[in-house]
């Protein structure tokens, strides 16, 4: 359904198959987490002045992934999150907390 509207992008397409499977991937930057993404982010929107309201809608999700201990996974990661929060056991939570 994602895929047929406006909610799609590549990124989507080639990330929500590896999030139904349980796979993120370790970050490429090992020198840099997923917190210090964010701060990246955050401080680019309030340099330009640009409104972030999903960025600030998704930072609680965000938080909860640093806290589970997937600071050097993939932003894919935040799937087990949500998934945990709506109590779904998948495959991808299986997965990520091998990797925690």
């Amino acid at each position: 359904m994602v895929t047929a509207g406006a909610g799609n992008s590549r990124v989507f397409e080639l990330r929500a198959p590896m999030m139904v499977k349980g796979r993120s991937r370790r970050r490429h930057h090992e020198d840099r987490d997923l917190a210090e993404d964010m701060q990246v982010i955050r401080r680019l929107a309030k340099k330009i002045g640009a409104p972030v309201p999903l960025f600030a809608a998704t930072r609680p999700v965000y938080q909860a992934a640093l806290a589970g201990g997937h600071a050097m996974h993939d932003t894919a990661a935040v799937c087990a999150v949500l998934e945990k929060k709506a109590r779904v056991r998948s495959e991808s939570q299986t997965w990520l907390m091998g990797m925690a």
